[in-house]
């Protein structure tokens, strides 16, 4: 796995490409601009709440029974809870993005000019936070693991994360050296 993860370190390009288009990914999941989709949303809860005034209103000039405001204002604060969740994603859409784009700068400023050596002797501590910055999941195959995360194969650009066989025998191979 580290032979991996280091051949990708030793190679910023890609390390770049991929995490771009994650990023990428994470804002082609909003609706145009975060800032007008949350006020979208914003609004729609705006609106929400007026109508929930309207109704109480109406029921307090005796237009709707209270039953019929028990219903309505049930049915709003579903509609709220949605608009509150939508809310929330974008909100986490985003902070996925600039939390993508941190890791990148800081891989890519930390990896800058490093030999293989120093590579090597990363502890096990700074390796795991290398994986997390590089989103990489690793699960077991068949005959090794399959890794997935920002980097491209072939040299071609993931339209998305890619995975990668490792075989047991490349990690046997590695872990020898």
């Amino acid at each position: 796995m580290w032979e991996f993860v280091r051949g990708l370190l030793l190679d910023p390009e890609r390390i770049r490409a991929g995490m771009e288009r994650m990023i990428a990914m994470e804002r082609e999941m909003s609706k145009g601009s975060p800032e007008k989709e949350a006020r979208m949303w914003s609004d729609k809860l705006d609106d929400a709440a007026r109508k929930r005034s309207r109704y109480q209103e109406m029921a307090a000039e005796g237009l709707i029974t209270f039953s019929e405001l028990r219903e309505r204002l049930a049915e709003l604060e579903d509609t709220c809870e949605v608009l509150r969740g939508e809310l929330d994603a974008l909100a986490g859409r985003v902070e996925r993005a600039e939390q993508l784009e941190r890791d990148k700068e800081a891989l890519l400023e930390q990896t800058a000019g490093v030999s293989p050596e120093d590579l090597d002797a990363l502890s096990g501590n700074e390796r795991n936070e290398v994986y997390r910055m590089l989103r990489l999941e690793v699960t077991p195959s068949g005959d090794g693991y399959a890794i997935r995360g920002v980097f491209r194969t072939d040299g071609l650009l993931s339209r998305g994360p890619l995975w990668a066989s490792v075989s047991s025998r490349s990690r046997r191979a590695s872990t020898r050296r």
